[in-house]
């Protein structure tokens, strides 16, 4: 992390002018801190919708809260699969079952996430055709990007979605001895189930997913498009920043830091080159607003948590197997 963070400064990357420049202007700061707290909703609004899906119910606030810690943690601290142990930890399952329904949702509500992201940037990226054919590394981020999103939107479908995955399951507990392993793949298998059974709350999670990534993009590009010497369309910095944040998801830096920025400086100046602009520093400008307008949702965390309710799991839809909500 620190190694990025020299680089970036060592040769030019990093600047404080565009740093200083965004943090002076109050107004624009306020509408990227609006677009994150609306991203945080459409965000826990999903988390809420693949939880009932598997079952577990959690009220809307609590789920705000616990996304806005998770979020916070997993930008600033520990990184993103820190953050959904934060989620985990939070929602504090208090049976196997619960716990397996709670985990099951946090990964698929995590794929989703990070699907919307990326599709995000290959639309922004095949809306500039000319760039495509004009860059060949573009191009080829274009090409690796496409397949790698039907790859993993196939996996998630046949390990999600397909009732191979509970059958699998299924036939694996017949061939355990009785005891807690055999009770985690029995629960686990009637996860897949429940996800298989009901297709259109993943499709409409993935929708959900969409809009929580837009929110943000926009207020951020409000904030710079305003900058003096700007030099990236709309379309460019829908295609650069999505890959900064995905970036900074991946990293195993915490909170992403440095490689956030570093991916968004390279693929910013691909599209733009003849800036004068530290994207680096923009960047990292708006990983500052995130994670101030994150600091709010801790402290009715805090609160929840000193009289935690704990999510509850429908026991008939357990039994049921696949049953539809």
């Amino acid at each position: 992390m620190l190694t990025i963070v020299w680089a970036l400064v060592r040769f030019g990357g990093f600047g404080l002018v565009e740093f200083r420049w965004v943090l002076g202007q109050p107004l624009l700061v306020a509408a990227a801190v609006l677009s994150v707290w609306a991203s945080l909703l459409f965000a826990a609004l999903r988390f809420r919708l693949i939880l009932r899906q598997q079952g577990v119910s959690q009220d809307f606030l609590s789920l705000v809260a616990i996304t806005s810690a998770s979020v916070f943690s997993a930008n600033v601290l520990l990184g993103a699969i820190g953050g959904d142990g934060i989620r985990y930890l939070l929602l504090a399952p208090r049976s196997e079952a619960q716990a397996v329904a709670t985990l099951t949702a946090i990964a698929l509500d995590r794929i989703l996430g990070l699907l919307g992201l990326v599709a995000i940037g290959l639309v922004a990226l095949f809306l500039r055709l000319d760039l495509v054919f004009s860059s060949l590394f573009v191009g080829h981020v274009a090409l690796v990007g496409s397949a790698a999103v039907l790859a993993v939107a196939a996996v998630t479908a046949a390990f999600f979605g397909g009732r191979a995955s509970a059958r699998a399951a299924a036939w694996i507990v017949r061939r355990l001895p009785p005891g807690r392993l055999a009770r985690i793949v029995q629960a686990l298998g009637r996860s897949m189930a429940l996800i298989a059974a009901d297709p259109r709350r993943t499709l409409l999670g993935f929708g959900l997913s969409v809009i929580a990534q837009l929110f943000p993009l926009v207020g951020f590009y409000a904030v710079a498009v305003m900058l003096p010497h700007m030099t990236l369309s709309a379309l460019d910095f829908a295609f650069a920043m999505p890959a900064g944040l995905l970036a900074n998801s991946l990293s195993i830096t915490p909170g992403g830091l440095g490689a956030g920025e570093g991916a968004f400086e390279f693929l910013a100046r691909i599209v733009s080159p003849e800036t004068t602009i530290s994207f680096a520093a923009l960047f990292f400008s708006f990983r500052v607003i995130g994670a101030a307008a994150l600091l709010p949702g801790i402290v009715p965390l805090l609160i929840a948590r000193a009289s935690p309710a704990g999510p509850t799991v429908a026991s008939s839809r357990w039994k049921a197997g696949a049953e539809r909500p």
